[in-house]
Order: structure tokens, then sequence, then C-alpha cells
């Protein structure tokens, strides 16, 4: 079983009423590295067997505004601390049932 655990994930806003090629290349670039983010994952639900029926990845990363949380300024920490105490407590019950819900299987060593 897998858990996944991100920081957040800011929105992306492409509304402005001023345009500047920089706004817009660093625009792209963070919805290019999103898609990547979200391809990984998908290919990790793949290989944990999504395709089998078996969900063995929960994603905590919650949507925040863009610059709520800057990871540049300790400011915020104590928000953001709170921000994860309340999603923790969100998914504890999804998580409690899937990774902690039935007993694991005995451990084989395949070493011999």
């Amino acid at each position: 079983m897998c858990l996944a655990l991100a920081v957040t994930e800011e929105t992306l806003d492409f509304k402005h009423t001023w345009h500047s090629g920089l706004l817009w290349l660093l625009k792209v670039f963070r919805a290019a590295m999103r898609g990547q983010s979200r391809s990984a994952l998908g290919m990790a639900r793949h290989l944990t067997g999504r395709d089998k029926g078996l969900e063995r990845i929960v994603r905590i990363d919650p949507p925040v505004a863009a610059n709520r949380f800057p990871l540049d300024d300790v400011k915020g920490i104590r928000d953001l601390s709170g921000f994860g105490y309340a999603q923790a407590r969100q998914a504890l019950p999804e998580i409690k049932d899937r990774f902690f819900g039935t007993a694991a299987e005995p451990f084989v060593s395949l070493k011999r």
C-alpha cells in the first residue's frame, strides 16, 4: 500500500488584465509541472494495480489559492500547520480504512 503526501497545490489562474511574456511563460511552466506530477501519479496507480480494481495510493494534495503558503516565508507556518492538521483529520477515515483496516500479509523473505 502507498500513501502520497504533497505540500499543497496552488490553483492556476490564467486570467489577467495585462499580459507579459515572462508571466505567461511561468504559468505555462507551472501547468507543465502539474501535468508531469499528475502523469507520474497515474503511472504509480497503474503500477500498483488500479487496472485490476485495486486502489493502493491516496494522494493528499489540497488546492489552495496562489501564494497562500509561500515556501520561502515562515510567517504563515502556523496557518499552514493548522491547514495540514485539518486536512489530516479529513483524510483519516479513508486512510484508516484503506491502510489499517485489515492485517498485513506475513512477510516472506526471498533470501535463502
